[in-house]
């Protein structure tokens, strides 16, 4: 079998900046960089992450994820979990979070990940929590209309 999965590398972030297509789902994935996604914004963000990963098939991009903030060798979290549009409900999105977490266990050592998800994006955080994460603290920013539920699995 062809691995899914790359390191995502200077070549890639044009690629990158075109998968986030509309203004809603680039805030639930980038919610502190403007629309649209631009390659030097893209590279900022590749270059003060722990694993940039991408995920592709037969040379197409599907989707991209990122482990950052190494907690004392304790805890990493997801950021910028992104699948495109048309790669959704395929199973894609499932094997590139199964891929971080396993980075995080083995690579890592650490024993627990974490991931933020804007409360207004139900769907995601659903899913993450059918994939086993657990709430544990709600982060208001600027406006109280702006929330980050966080989110934690620990890893066995």
């Amino acid at each position: 079998m062809i691995d899914l999965f790359k390191p995502v590398t200077r070549k890639d972030f044009k690629r990158m900046s075109t998968l986030v297509t509309d203004e809603k789902d680039h805030f639930f994935v980038f919610p502190s960089a403007t629309y649209p996604m631009t390659v030097s914004q893209i590279k900022e963000r590749v270059e003060n992450k722990k694993e940039f990963i991408m995920i592709e098939e037969d040379a197409e991009l599907i989707g991209f994820a990122n482990l950052y903030d190494d907690e004392a060798k304790e805890h990493v979290f997801i950021g910028n979990f992104v699948i495109a549009k048309r790669y959704r409900a395929k199973g894609y999105g499932t094997k590139l979070i199964t891929h971080m977490i396993a980075l995080a266990r083995e690579k890592y050592q650490l024993s627990e990940i974490r991931i933020s998800v804007v409360s207004t994006n139900t769907k995601a955080f659903s899913w993450y929590a059918q994939l086993g994460f657990k709430p544990y603290s709600v982060e208001v920013l600027d406006t109280p209309a702006l929330k980050f539920i966080h989110m934690k699995m620990t890893l066995d």
